[in-house]
């Protein structure tokens, strides 16, 4: 039931703005603490009679974006960490299970390694994901005029570059090979990379 000073409203934009601030990697203290002041300050400007949109504009990721501004140097890093979890971990599984689906599919290739296609299609999507994390952590300081034409630009690369991948890139028969070992060591430092990314945001 929605009350003079518009409490569901307000706790919707709320959870929306919290949303936000897990995505760009906010720790769930500061995630919560932070929350905490934004609804009593919207059931303050409601109670004087503004809308919720005169305090977070129309544009919630740019909002959550400004008020997260502070610990941009913690975001870079935990991005930063998301990247380099996906260019160890993922190799270094596809090397391990290289062999299981070798003999799952019935096939003579038993070798530890990555597959080309694998390594390509990874180089095609992480530029996308830097560039769109980027456009989220700084948006808030670009007009939506750019942000509108950087969010299409970051589309058109990742449709071209999937097609070009899709029809020239995708080598399905290629092998790196890798030392168990290394594999291992691939995904040890992926996983531990994951923690160090999530473990904050719990």
């Amino acid at each position: 039931m929605t009350d003079r000073y518009g409490t569901p409203q307000i706790e919707g934009t709320v959870a929306r703005v919290q949303h936000a601030w897990y995505r760009v990697g906010m720790p769930r203290r500061w995630r919560r603490r932070r929350a905490e002041e934004l609804q009593a300050h919207l059931q303050e400007a409601v109670a004087d009679g503004r809308a919720i949109d005169d305090v977070v504009g129309d544009d919630i990721e740019a909002f959550a974006a400004e008020w997260a501004a502070a610990e941009r140097s913690h975001t870079v890093a935990w991005q930063l960490l998301e990247i380099l979890a996906a260019l160890a971990l993922l190799p270094g599984v596809a090397a391990l299970l290289n062999p299981w689906l070798h003999e799952l599919f019935r096939t003579s290739d038993d070798r530890v390694g990555v597959p080309v296609s694998l390594l390509t299609l990874l180089a095609v999507i992480l530029p996308f994901q830097a560039g769109w994390q980027a456009l989220r952590m700084w948006r808030h300081r670009l007009e939506r005029r750019i942000r509108t034409l950087l969010g299409g630009g970051l589309t058109l690369y990742l449709a071209v570059a999937a097609f070009a991948w899709a029809f020239w890139l995708r080598e399905t028969d290629r092998l790196l090979p890798l030392a168990p070992l290394a594999a291992w060591a691939l995904v040890v430092v992926g996983a531990a990379a994951l923690v160090a990314v999530f473990w904050p945001r719990r």
